[in-house]
């Protein structure tokens, strides 16, 4: 019986591409590679009500509604080994966060409504909003060029979005 051949194994390194893609406006799309994969998160709620005549510990449920995914990540942008800015990349994150157009219809006084947009079949792809979002800028090249930074995003769901008015 020969030993079992051992292979070396190295940091794992898997590839996510995800594009942010502003589906009003005219916003660029921002790409995003990570390495090594990030850690996503999705969470669902779903409203339940206890019934008004339920007494038992283990209580009669009633659905009432259903909310949108919620999608949080960090995303890293890394140009360090090339030593370009990752400041355009960072400034287009920012964008979606803002509104498309103030001198437009009441409509369009929002930040657009987006599409996460995953290579391949690794995650589901999602229709909704930036609702939160902090940069960190965590390398700078020697001229001080923002070379590298992360962003935590959080997502909210949506199928549609419009403006409140005050």
């Amino acid at each position: 019986m020969s030993p079992a051949k051992r292979t070396p194994r190295g940091p794992r390194v898997s590839a996510i591409l995800l594009r942010i893609v502003a589906l009003e406006g005219t916003l660029p799309d921002v790409t995003v590679t990570t390495l090594p994969t990030p850690e996503v998160r999705i969470d669902k709620k779903v409203i339940w009500t206890k019934q008004a005549t339920s007494t038992a510990d283990a209580p009669h449920l009633q659905f009432s509604s259903g909310e949108g995914r919620i999608v949080s990540m960090e995303l890293t942008f890394d140009n360090s080994a090339d030593k370009t800015s990752v400041a355009p990349a960072v400034a287009a994150l920012f964008a979606m966060t803002q509104i498309d157009d103030m001198n437009s219809s009441e409509d369009r006084k929002r930040p657009p409504l987006l599409a996460l947009r995953w290579t391949g079949d690794t995650l589901p792809d999602m229709k909704g909003v930036i609702e939160a979002l902090s940069v960190r800028y965590v390398e700078f090249a020697a001229d001080g060029t923002p070379v590298k930074a992360q962003a935590a995003v959080t997502f909210r769901e949506a199928s549609q979005v419009s403006f409140k008015r005050p």
